[in-house]
């Protein structure tokens, strides 16, 4: 305000001492006896214009600057209120654009961009063991202790695997999410507990005391945040554990509820050829990169291998970076969303481009009048530069309303399909990013208008009218951007039709399961009440038998694991083949399953039998292949009757031989995009395990008998809860959850891109019809046809749009080649993709061309002479 006053007090200085100068200089030409009104005419000629000389006052003063700010921005303030529906559809169509490109980035920002929340993360490397078969396997135990006692890359070097635990207590029992770790785990985190301690060397051995670390969230929910926790005794599992410290959540690698030290199970992981489930994860010493500590890997690797040669022949290490871990899986499609919403964003700063050159056009008579006033081309400039601003701000306020919107809707969506999706956010760093869109937007889109006003000379724009036809130049600006924005929309629905394809092959594709109306859930036989195998398979069968009966059921089986969260791999010999060569690897994947397995989830049977209420542990040994084990490795032969086992030779105990009863059909137990190893099944009544997947074929909604289902058990074994109790189809839509996601957001940008392009090219055709109203007048009255009129629109219009799409269409052979990795069943040169989208574009685009052009058929030759 001060500054204002001051302002307002120079210019009413200035003024008066304008006047002063030009009255003095009137006196003295009256005094050299020349009549009022002509000393005052030739005074003003000589001098000059006044407000040039005002401007050049402002120089001197260093007010110019802050009062021509102050001056666009009341003049910007006019003209957008004076022009509603155009600062409307502007900013409603920035916001989109930056609304939408806002939110994409605030994903890729938490899951790609932002560091983990510890130090170094860069420093940690996942570790595994490595054959020709397997990219990546579990470690064996006695591997683990030879790497940790001979490394030298590695400040800290653990060892983990995920484990479940069953809370007891009197309340009953509470399923428990955690991990058996070697003491130095969490030290690798470099994580600091909230109360307590973390584990020490001597807690993480075979004659060690059983304790706990509790995590924040069940420690919190569970015991109230209490710091008399510590000390205290629970049971999980049927075992006694003391707690001794609690772990805060931002632990990285999914939050859990229990830790417990690994070491005190490791007399039960001395076979060195099993791979039991464990990871290794090392923190590298300062100064130590991850190729250095993988030569160091591998050497160590090699030298185990001449040691050990019956268990370790033809192994290694694979290494690999955490964030690579974490995040591999995600980062195509976060780019690919990325890249995406930048081609909505450049698609809306195209369609306020087009109408900041049309609205351009209309006041080039308001710039000749504001130049012969005085007004320099930079003036001009600046006004212009300050409306963009204006404009681009605005779209951005709008869009953080729709990016907070969209942010949230993309956590609801993501779920936990995506790492770190709960930290997705409007953060400083996003607001920032925001800002510097707008003001990128704001420059982009304000290009035309400022070439074209930097072009205009005062003659030009005083001679010009509404009337007047728009200059080559603005008619070519308007050409360029229509076509890029057909381009751009082009790729974008390659992209959207390419990942639509891919979704409908993932669903119609045969997974060699039945998943509709399928129930699933765990089921850990924890405790040593359950140590003997045979009491295991009486509570199944119990179980089973009182799941079946409950309404709504149709059938009942059990399998482990369950096809979609993993497998047990195992190497096998078939009675009668040569023996395998030590550095081949030959393994199947097995699963334990119950006699119903089979017809509850809908297996084929291509050959033989299934397993029945016969195959017990007093009958002889049986297993089922499926048809991809048989079609390797016993092509030329039928395989039932045939003996194999589980092991790398002939065993030497005749009990451990089992005759293949039937084939079954191939099971994609990894999802569909993954490859699965050929399969066998054994009998659980033969081979009694600790854990199971239950599954239900039910009538109706599936979710509806979870209720009954802890009833029926809860009533078996108040201590043994079911857990993860969800529809079958809740899994598979989880294994191409990339891929539907990526399609979804891809089609909802793609069709907003669709709708500017179409509103861009509709909106160019009308102005260029109001500008040629005298043109089609005169070729109307000279006797062209309707019909002629609007196939000449239709044909200026529809020109832009194909040469948009083909160009679009030929940049999308060289882009879709970066969701070549997503897609299944489809090139990405696939040819039904690019014809659909060549013909909804030009749909779209001839729509777009249709109404301009039947009004240009209805302009009357008579009102359009007129009007001139």
């Amino acid at each position: 305000m001060k500054n204002q006053l001051r302002l307002t007090s120079f210019e009413k200085r200035m003024n008066k001492e304008m006047r002063f100068h030009l009255e003095a200089h009137i006196e003295e030409l009256k005094a050299s006896g020349m009549p009022h009104e002509e000393a005052r005419k030739k005074a003003l000629r000589e001098f000059g214009n006044i407000e040039f000389h005002k401007e050049e006052c402002r120089d001197v003063w260093h007010r110019r600057f802050l009062e021509n700010i102050v001056r666009h921005l009341r003049l910007t303030g006019r003209q957008m209120l004076r022009n509603k529906g155009f600062t409307l559809i502007a900013v409603m169509t920035l916001a989109l654009g930056v609304g939408a490109n806002t939110a994409i980035y605030s994903l890729a920002n938490a899951v790609l961009f932002r560091s983990l929340n510890f130090p170094d993360p860069n420093q940690l490397v996942f570790i595994e063991d490595w054959h020709e078969e397997f990219s990546g396997f579990s470690v064996s135990y006695p591997n683990f202790r030879d790497w940790h006692d001979q490394q030298n890359s590695f400040s800290s070097f653990s060892l983990y695997r995920r484990e479940g635990y069953n809370l007891l207590d009197s309340e009953g029992a509470l399923r428990l999410t955690g991990s058996a770790v070697t003491h130095e785990y969490l030290e690798a985190f470099d994580i600091e507990p909230l109360i307590g301690r973390l584990f020490s060397h001597s807690d993480d051995q075979p004659s060690s005391e059983a304790t706990a670390l509790l995590g924040e969230r069940l420690w919190r929910q569970k015991f109230g945040a209490s710091e008399a926790v510590l000390g205290e005794t629970i049971n999980l599992t049927g075992q006694l554990f003391t707690v001794i410290g609690v772990v805060p959540d931002h632990y990285p690698l999914d939050n859990q509820d229990v830790f417990t030290p690994l070491g005190r199970k490791a007399e039960r992981f001395t076979n060195r050829g099993s791979h039991p489930g464990f990871k290794v994860i090392a923190r590298l010493k300062p100064g130590v990169d991850i190729e250095t500590a993988r030569t160091d890997m591998v050497s160590i690797a090699s030298r185990l291998e001449t040691q050990y040669p019956d268990t370790n022949t033809g192994w290694t290490v694979s290494l690999q970076s955490l964030e690579e871990r974490l995040f591999s899986k995600s980062k195509p499609a976060l780019v690919a969303l990325l890249a995406a919403s930048g081609f909505l964003l450049l698609i809306a700063c195209v369609n306020v481009a087009n109408m900041q050159l049309a609205r351009s056009h209309g006041r080039r008579e308001e710039f000749g009048v504001r130049a012969s006033l005085g007004a320099s081309k930079l003036q001009v400039l600046g006004q212009l530069t300050v409306e963009s601003l204006s404009l681009g701000l605005l779209g951005g306020v709008a869009g953080v309303a729709l990016a907070l919107l969209s942010i949230r809707w993309l956590k609801d969506i993501f779920g936990q399909h995506l790492p770190r999706i709960s930290e997705v956010q409007m953060d400083a760093s996003t607001l920032v990013y925001l800002l510097f869109i707008s003001l990128a937007t704001s420059l982009l889109f304000g290009i035309g208008p400022f070439r074209q006003a930097a072009r205009l000379s005062q003659r030009e724009a005083l001679n010009s009218g509404s009337r007047t036809s728009e200059s080559p130049q603005g008619r070519k600006w308007k050409s360029v951007l229509i076509v890029t924005e057909f381009a751009l929309t082009a790729a974008l629905l390659v992209g959207a039709g390419l990942m639509l394809r891919t979704t409908a092959n993932l669903y119609k594709s045969d997974p060699g399961f039945n998943v509709e109306k399928r129930l699933t859930f765990s089921w850990r036989l924890a405790g040593s009440d359950y140590d003997e195998g045979e009491k295991r398979i009486q509570i199944v069968n119990l179980a089973l038998e009182r799941l079946a009966t409950l309404p709504g059921v149709i059938d009942a089986g059990v399998v482990n694991p369950l096809p979609l969260t993993g497998d047990t791999n195992n190497p096998y010999y078939i009675d009668g083949t040569p023996l395998p060569d030590p550095t081949d690897l030959v393994s199947a994947s097995r699963f334990w399953v119950g006699p119903n397995f089979a017809e509850t989830v809908g297996l084929r049977l291509i050959k033989g039998r299934t397993f029945n209420e016969f195959d017990t542990g007093n009958s002889e040994p049986v297993a089922i292949i499926d048809s991809k084990f048989a079609q390797q490795v016993l092509p030329d032969s039928d395989p039932i009757g045939k003996r194999i086992v589980i092991g790398m030779g002939p065993p030497s105990d005749p009990s451990a031989w089992k005759r293949i009863v039937g084939v079954v059909g191939h099971v994609d137990q990894f999802g569909l995009t993954n490859t699965a190893r050929k399969q066998l099944y054994v009998p659980i009544s033969q081979e009694p395990q600790r854990s199971y997947w239950f599954v239900l074929k039910t009538k109706g909604n599936p979710m509806s008998l979870a209720n009954a289902i802890r009833k029926e058990l809860g009533e078996i074994d108040p201590n043994l809860p079911p857990q993860n109790i969800r529809p079958y189809d809740a899994l598979f839509e989880r294994t191409i959850s990339n891929e539907r996601l990526l399609m979804q957001l891809l089609a909802i940008l793609s069709a907003l891109a669709l709708v500017l392009a179409a509103v861009g090219l509709y909106g160019v055709l009308s102005y260029t019809v109001r500008q040629r109203t005298q043109e089609i007048g005169i070729r109307m009255a000279i006797g062209a046809l309707p019909q002629t009129v609007r196939n000449l629109i239709l044909s200026s219009g529809l020109r832009l749009a194909s040469i948009g799409l083909l160009i679009g269409l030929l940049a999308s052979l060289g882009l879709s080649r970066f969701l070549s990795n997503m897609l299944y069943g489809v090139s990405e040169f696939d040819g039904v993709s690019f014809a659909m989208v060549a013909f909804v574009l030009g749909m779209v685009g001839l729509l777009a061309c249709w109404a301009p052009a039947y009004r240009a058929t209805r302009i009357a030759p008579s009102l359009a002479l007129r009007g001139e």
